[in-house]
């Protein structure tokens, strides 16, 4: 549903709104919440209806999910 998503709150927001957020960039091993994702995943989802001002590893992340967390800043197109 993430394309859904994407769309969705790009509909939402003004030209030029911004969208953050904090994702996994990790895949799990089982069905349901939290779901896992990568950055490949993630763009495609995002880029039809957002310019990607930020898209990296996040590095605050808690300890246990360090390296496997992707921060993201998005400016709506």
């Amino acid at each position: 549903m993430r394309q859904l998503y994407a769309k969705h709150t790009a509909g939402l927001l003004n030209k030029k709104g911004k969208l953050t957020g904090l994702l996994f960039n990790h895949e799990f091993d089982f069905d349901g919440p939290p779901y896992g994702g990568n950055p490949e995943e993630y763009k495609s989802c995002f880029e039809p209806y957002f310019n990607i001002i930020v898209f990296e590893t996040a590095y605050n992340s808690i300890k246990p999910r360090a390296g496997r967390e992707l921060f993201l800043l998005l400016e709506k197109k």
